[in-house]
């Protein structure tokens, strides 16, 4: 089993911390990007230090429709749907991580919410009349720092632990 499968494997939990480089990261972006079906999102903290920024950047990379209105309930709402993309994969990396929501760092708590409980809901299969989307998608989010100590202790401010990335 190599590193991407066990990132994807159904049972692995959908956000991780990372510690590796930023080279090792760029390695690994770069095989998932071959995956049939897969989106990559490489984010960088250093520009994401607020939730506007970060909300930019989200729409932007996963096309969030033109209704996407910039707050944490839009973005729960448009990650939780997703049905405009056809990728049965999806992997959003955050290099830098404990740099990110800098600026606003109450935010962190709530983003980790929201893109754990997306990724649980989008990997359930959809049925019935109204859901447009039938295929569940692995969205598994990777948060990357060389200095794990960091990222470990904004994610304990937070109330947050994640597991750790064995790539």
């Amino acid at each position: 089993m190599n590193s991407l499968d066990a990132l994807f494997d159904r049972d692995a939990a959908p956000v991780q911390c990372w510690g590796g480089s930023v080279a090792e990261l760029e390695g690994l972006l770069a095989r998932a990007a071959q995956l049939p079906g897969t989106r990559v999102l490489d984010l960088d903290s250093e520009k994401l230090p607020d939730a506007a920024s970060l909300f930019r950047a989200l729409a932007g990379s996963l096309a969030f429709p033109a209704y996407f209105g910039a707050n944490w309930d839009a973005l729960d709402e448009c990650l939780n749907d997703l049905e405009w993309l056809t990728e049965t994969g999806i992997l959003l990396a955050v290099r830098r991580a404990s740099r990110l929501l800098e600026k606003e760092p109450e935010g962190l708590d709530t983003l980790l919410g929201i893109l754990d409980a997306a990724a649980r809901k989008l990997e359930e299969p959809q049925m019935g009349a109204v859901c447009l989307r039938r295929m569940p998608v692995q969205f598994r989010v990777l948060l990357q720092e060389e200095d794990k100590e960091s990222l470990a202790k904004r994610l304990e401010a937070c109330g947050h632990s994640l597991p750790e990335f064995r790539g």
